[in-house]
């Protein structure tokens, strides 16, 4: 593969270039990390749906998406930071996408297997097959090797690793097929596993799917994989019906597994063995959380989950309610969903719905959102909360002062690293790209 290294200019306090170990790195003090006019200025990259930041042992690996069209077409990039000599890595290119694409939605998705080396698996085109990369040795970023593409309609990689290595991705796959006469849509998510490291993986079964004939909708079933380090697989599952943006995401499922073969509803009283049989729209109910119209979402329409943690062995999410523009908090309780309501502290009206991440820590449950500044930009800030979400306050603004800034990710694995990394877009109103803001975070120093 024809790598190279892309000669990224500094702005603000990343400078002093250096080579150490083959590669190309800065001495890193907080600032915006520039992508020398190549960012995407609107990337699709849902944290969730695609962790695109992960932290192994002392070192971290990002990966921001290049802007659309000729010649840059989304491609992937790749960075490390290391967090003993606080030096950040240039970004290196890893593939072309091909055809040249201007879809948003080529969601990479990383993480470091157990012998330190960097996975990046991307769907290529959109809709496509899942393309599977690795670099070839412990913790670098330049020596690449592909190891071709996997399935068919696939979207929305998303990479989950068990303690002895074994990693999972969670992949959508849909489609309409029409006769003329009669209009089938199909919807799923995938479940696919590698016990190699990431070099070859094979189709475990279909987690859910749901098929409708003759509705004259778009049906589609959107995943997020909760964070967890206990070797379960847990998802929260939005069923969208309609094209119509506000009110397409109104029910809300939850499924979860110990081996990706069975999997149960969160009171494990409801189990498919999905190798034989998938979640369908005939037992779907069964992993219900809620829905909208029932009471539980106050006047939010669109309840799309975008972020989720595990408090003390049980699942918890947010979600957007498009409505009022304000996230809606819940958990399992042990015996019920528990619906918090909207998230809600007065330092901050409106919110966006971007951004949304929730974090758990000894007793202390996090909320990251964004709000608008005073200066109409858009501001991202951390709340927290030592009450199970009956009240937040507000900690502190994590994007830097001045800029526009959104589409925040932290070290898919924060909650359980001593110090990550967080990382959000830098969008200018007077130019075509992005840049990045990138800090060290660390979940610990704000309990």
């Amino acid at each position: 593969m024809n790598l190279f290294q892309n000669n990224l200019t500094k702005v603000n306090n990343i400078s002093n270039s250096l080579i150490i170990d083959d590669q190309v790195e800065f001495v890193y003090d907080e600032g915006i990390y520039s992508t020398n006019g190549l960012g995407n200025k609107t990337p699709h990259v849902n944290y969730q749906y695609s962790p695109t930041l992960w932290t192994d042992k002392d070192k971290s690996f990002g990966c921001w998406q290049q802007r659309g069209g000729e010649p840059y077409n989304n491609e992937s990039m790749v960075y490390c930071f290391d967090h003993i000599t606080k030096k950040i890595s240039a970004s290196y290119p890893w593939g072309e996408i091909t055809p040249p694409d201007d879809d948003g939605h080529l969601m990479p998705s990383v993480i470091t297997t157990n012998d330190g080396r960097l996975l990046l698996m991307e769907e290529n085109p959109h809709n496509g097959p899942i393309w599977i990369k690795k670099s070839g040795l412990n913790h670098n970023i330049i020596n690449v090797s592909e190891f071709g593409n996997y399935g068919d309609r696939l979207s929305y990689p998303n990479i989950t690793k068990f303690k002895d290595n074994t990693l999972f991705c969670i992949t959508r796959q849909g489609y309409v097929i029409s006769d003329n006469s009669d209009a089938v849509t199909y919807s799923a998510n995938l479940l696919h596993k590698s016990v190699d490291s990431g070099s070859t993986w094979e189709f475990v079964g279909n987690i859910n799917s749901i098929t409708e004939r003759n509705s004259g909708n778009l049906i589609l079933m959107y995943a997020i994989s909760v964070p967890t380090n206990d070797d379960t697989l847990r998802i929260f599952v939005n069923k969208r019906l309609g094209r119509d943006p506000i009110v397409s995401y109104p029910e809300l499922y939850y499924f979860e597994s110990k081996d990706g073969i069975i999997w149960s509803n969160v009171e494990g009283s409801y189990k498919v063995n999905i190798t034989s049989f998938s979640i369908n729209e005939h037992n779907l109910e069964n992993f219900f959380v809620m829905r909208y119209g029932d009471g539980t979402m106050l006047d939010g329409r669109r309840i799309q989950v975008s972020g989720s943690c595990v408090i003390d062995g049980k699942p918890a999410f947010v979600c957007r309610n498009e409505i009022n523009g304000r996230p809606v908090f819940g958990y399992w309780n042990g015996v019920a969903w528990v619906n918090k309501g909207v998230i809600s502290p007065i330092e901050h009206p409106p919110f966006y719905n971007d951004s949304m991440r929730v974090m758990y820590k000894n007793g202390t449950i996090f909320f990251v959102s964004t709000y608008v500044g005073v200066s109409g930009n858009a501001v991202i800030a951390l709340y927290k909360s030592i009450d199970m979400g009956d009240s937040w306050t507000f900690v502190e603004n994590l994007s830097p002062d001045g800029y526009d800034c959104f589409n925040a990710k932290f070290s898919h694995n924060i909650e359980f690293v001593e110090t990550g990394l967080f990382s959000c877009v830098v969008r200018y109103s007077d130019q075509p790209y992005s840049d990045l803001f990138i800090r060290e975070f660390s979940i610990l120093n704000y309990i």
